[in-house]
């Protein structure tokens, strides 16, 4: 039996170069007196830093791709220890320092929302667009990554961060609203018609915010981004409205309103978490540069996809029976 090994695949990324090591790893491969042989192909991820870097830095590095795969894998899988690779003397070091580490299983394939022979030719661009997208949406991402950790949480805190982050994301974005600026024109021209000074600042201090977007409109702005075939835009708009009105009795009042007691608030809260955090994972994967068609096979055909689509039927995004869009391929 021959095994040809394949040829390294390099991605020229921001800071340095991404290489997948391709080799062969199992029992008995350099042993004759073994009576069986087990052999699998595996790929090695190598960062190579165009400037040398301080430990601190590579952790920062390492910190960004774990993230990365926490997105692409949809998983929170954590990556194993790190090697660093000491080349002039020959060395290599398996590195342990602080961080977080859950307990999840690798994910199998069958799970994943997409693949490396999906990605090939783009995931130069896709890591490189996920490193300048983080540092430059910052608390957008973070406080989405920040529910991925597989810590348990309250629901009301679960529910509150997916919220303000897509609020964050929203300003760092900084999406242009016509409304709010035909209300900042608005607010001007009223107050170029008060004479009276102290009348004229009182004012002015009481309509400083006057302008900016409803948080239902942030929240709708952002999630409307999303090329998601199969949602209606008036079934967006309720849907955003909705979060937008249990973020603010959550904020504001910290409880529901007297209305509904404690366990009916909470499990309605619930799936409006389920589904914030499946279209915020939808965004980011679309934000660096995933394809379209495989954000929709999430949604329609792919492995997970009734856990989505229930969510969805749950708040009222699509119907309890929906068609499929004829566009989207397995």
């Amino acid at each position: 039996m021959n095994y040809r090994k394949k040829p390294d695949i390099s991605y020229a990324i921001e800071g340095g170069k991404l290489i997948f090591i391709f080799d062969i790893e199992g029992k008995g491969l350099f042993i004759s007196k073994h009576s069986c042989l087990e052999m699998r192909e595996k790929a090695t991820l190598a960062f190579k830093a165009a400037l040398p870097l301080t430990l601190t830095q590579l952790q920062e590095k390492f910190g960004w791709f774990d993230d990365l795969f926490t997105i692409l894998t949809n998983s929170e899988y954590s990556l194993c220890w790190p090697i660093i690779d000491d080349v002039d003397a020959d060395r290599k070091y398996e590195w342990y320092f602080l961080r977080p580490v859950t307990e999840q299983a690798a994910p199998q394939m069958h799970e994943l929302p997409t693949n490396f022979l999906q990605l090939q030719g783009s995931l130069g661009n896709i890591v490189s667009n996920w490193m300048k997208k983080r540092e430059e949406f910052g608390p957008g991402y973070y406080l989405y990554l920040g529910t991925r950790r597989g810590v348990k949480t309250y629901t009301e805190n679960l529910f509150a961060t997916l919220v303000w982050g897509l609020e964050a994301l929203h300003r760092r974005k900084n999406i242009y609203d016509s409304e709010a600026e035909v209300t900042k024109e608005t607010v001007a021209r009223i107050l170029d018609k008060i004479e009276d000074k102290s009348d004229h600042d009182w004012l002015k201090n009481r309509l400083q915010n006057a302008y900016e977007p409803a948080l239902w409109r942030r929240i709708f702005d952002v999630l409307h981004c999303i090329p998601i075939e199969g949602i209606d835009e008036k079934r967006l708009e309720k849907f955003c409205r909705k979060c937008a009105g249990y973020r603010n009795q959550i904020s504001h009042f910290g409880a529901q309103r007297q209305d509904k007691d404690y366990t009916t608030f909470v499990n309605e809260l619930r799936r409006y978490s389920d589904a914030i955090s499946y279209l915020y994972h939808m965004l980011i994967l679309h934000d660096i540069g995933i394809d379209a068609q495989i954000i929709n096979s999430m949604l329609h055909s792919g492995f997970y996809s009734y856990r989505l689509r229930s969510a969805f039927v749950e708040v009222g995004l699509l119907d309890a029976v929906s068609k499929p869009a004829q566009t989207v391929s397995s």
